[in-house]
């Protein structure tokens, strides 16, 4: 062929041309037996994937998704298992949305894994478990429209009854609905009371929210790995607390009212002899109801999966139970609820990072090791008994010789090292005597100079507030 040889014709003879003049020089063109891939110009193929590794950039997000995946889906089986039919629709609505985004989330991400590889594998393993927790999602979702079309359809056929009867039986009256009205204890009027009433549950439920906002930001999935922060059933106990407190405080402070409202039920009579049936409760009737509906996780693996529906499980009993408080509890919360701003994350965020930090300082730094003794002490002060950390006093000793001269040693004293507080006491002890199980706690009057040094007796002498620590 000449010049004008058609151009597909020449690309046809140069594609099947094999020939040295068209190879590069000293670089097989062909396949060779047991190499790991096939090349060209001895070079790999840059699309194949066998071999391929993910930056670990990619892993990292894979793993994250897979577990943020698997904590869904475990929280939505396990609210379906509880509740079953009274899981709210809005509720299986955000339940399914957050499954369905993270799944997908994670499926794009697959694109970056090599193929056949073990995240790859875990990765369709949390997809195909989240697909099953969105089934049952959608099968409840499916329950509620039926109902809710059963009663739609009975109320097009004037079958009125039915509807009032369900809706009834659904959500029953609060006491100071059917009590005798504008008396004690049921003083307010409707419109007042369900306002009151609106107000519990509008606070409550920001605050649950707040604490869930709060405890994302701090990543307690990172802190409570094994190797950093070790987990107690107690101190998952103290975190959740500085959200249940904030009723709880407030329905401390409303124990006065509490006492109104039982004398005026005694003086009403027939309204006391019904008092037991009505499910009628004071306010920290409604605070003690409310943590009894929660069950705190025992170990680490069931708290990073449940954390988050604790404090729902809170808001939720709270929301059923306060039309059932007496007018004037009701109206003592509100008067005694703390402000907005007492109630953000920010606030819920650094009073757990202070939890956290005292659980490191009281408990975590218990160690009955030679070297680092450092033990819980029963400290008799005046008219109370406090739990306190001390280490054994050391000083150089001149008597030693050698290399080991002027070496710190014991001289038979303790230090002062701070205050336990209340609700790591019992960590305290409880990690000390898992240290040796023979140390029994020591007790020690404040002012006992054979057992404290100088500087702790002048450190105990002064009042609590007043007393450092050492580091």
């Amino acid at each position: 062929m000449g010049d004008h040889e058609p151009r597909t014709a020449r690309a046809k003879t140069l594609a099947h041309d094999t020939s040295p003049a068209h190879a590069t020089p000293g670089k097989s063109t062909e396949y060779q037996p047991g190499t790991s891939e096939p090349t060209w110009d001895g070079k790999p193929y840059k699309g194949s994937v066998f071999g391929a590794k993910a930056p670990p950039a990619v892993e990292k997000r894979v793993r994250g998704l897979i577990t943020t995946l698997d904590m869904h889906s475990k929280i939505a089986l396990a609210r379906l298992g509880e509740a079953g039919s009274d899981v709210r629709p809005s509720e299986l609505e955000m339940m399914r949305r957050q499954l369905v985004e993270t799944r997908g989330a994670l499926l794009t991400e697959l694109v970056h894994l090599p193929t056949g590889g073990r995240l790859m594998t875990k990765a369709f393993a949390a997809s195909d478990r989240a697909t099953t927790a969105v089934s049952r999602v959608d099968a409840a979702l499916r329950g509620h429209s039926a109902r809710t079309a059963t009663l739609n359809h009975a109320a097009t056929r004037e079958d009125t009854a039915l509807v009032f009867d369900t809706a009834g039986n659904r959500q029953p009256e609060g006491y100071c609905d059917s009590a005798p009205q504008r008396v004690a204890p049921c003083e307010l009027d409707p419109a007042t009371r369900a306002r009151y009433r609106r107000f519990i549950v509008e606070r409550v439920s920001q605050a649950q929210t707040a604490w869930s906002d709060a405890i994302g930001a701090i990543h307690l999935e990172e802190k409570f790995k094994p190797d950093k922060l070790a987990f107690e059933k107690a101190l998952a106990g103290v975190m959740f607390g500085v959200l249940f407190d904030v009723l709880a405080l407030v329905a401390k402070g409303a124990v006065n009212a509490q006492g109104v409202a039982e004398k005026a039920v005694d003086k009403a009579g027939s309204v006391g002899q019904d008092l037991a049936k009505s499910g009628a409760m004071s306010a920290r009737d409604l605070d003690a109801r409310a943590r009894g509906a929660v069950q705190v996780p025992e170990t680490r693996e069931e708290f990073l999966q449940t954390y988050k529906a604790v404090p729902v499980k809170w808001r939720n009993s709270v929301v059923r139970n306060v039309e059932h408080l007496f007018d004037i509890d009701l109206a003592a919360l509100v008067a005694r609820w703390p402000d907005e701003d007492q109630t953000m994350p920010a606030v819920f965020e650094q009073r757990i990072r202070d939890v956290l930090q005292r659980y490191e300082q009281q408990v975590l730094a218990v160690n009955l090791a030679p070297i680092s003794d450092t033990r819980p002490v029963q400290v008799i002060t005046q008219g109370s008994i406090r739990v306190a950390l001390a280490r054994p006093e050391k000083q150089p000793n001149q008597k030693l010789r050698g290399e080991w001269r002027n070496s710190p040693t014991r001289t038979g004293k303790w230090t002062f090292v701070r205050w336990v507080d209340n609700d790591m006491r019992d960590m305290a002890v409880a990690r000390a005597i898992g240290m040796d199980r023979t140390a029994a706690m020591m007790m020690r009057t404040a002012s006992d100079a054979r057992f404290w040094d100088a500087r702790s007796l002048h450190l105990l002498a002064q009042p609590a507030s007043e007393q450092p620590v050492q580091p």
